[in-house]
């Protein structure tokens, strides 16, 4: 272990002690790196144009479709409010008639200070 045991120890020291693989070892290497690096490629052409052409491209037909189920899903909820907003627009509206009221009882004038009131 360590040093002495590195390869690179054992390649300083005999220069001729170098393994010999052979041919088929020499080959799966030219071939597997080959495909490892056509296999990089075609992965960066798929991410640098997602919404291509291509089968393993992203399937922009059936998003697209998926989206407009979705509008349309959000479209229909609100045609008709719910009781809850129809129960909210009614708080609303008497809210604004109280003050509506309110502001019409007091008159506009000036006050003790010189500031308006309402």
């Amino acid at each position: 272990v360590g040093l002495s045991n590195s390869r690179y120890l054992t390649a300083y020291l005999d220069p001729e002690d170098v393994p010999d693989h052979g041919p088929f070892v020499k080959m799966m290497q030219l071939v597997l790196t080959t495909f490892f690096y056509q296999g990089c490629l075609e992965l960066g052409k798929v991410l640098t144009e997602p919404l291509g052409t291509d089968f393993e491209a992203f399937p922009r037909h059936a998003y697209l479709f998926w989206m407009w189920q979705e509008a349309e899903a959000f479209h229909s909820t609100t045609e008709e409010p719910t009781f809850a907003a129809q129960e909210a627009l009614r708080c609303t509206a008497m809210v604004k008639q109280i003050k509506h009221e309110t502001s019409n009882s007091n008159s506009v004038g000036k006050s003790s200070s010189g500031v308006l009131t309402l």
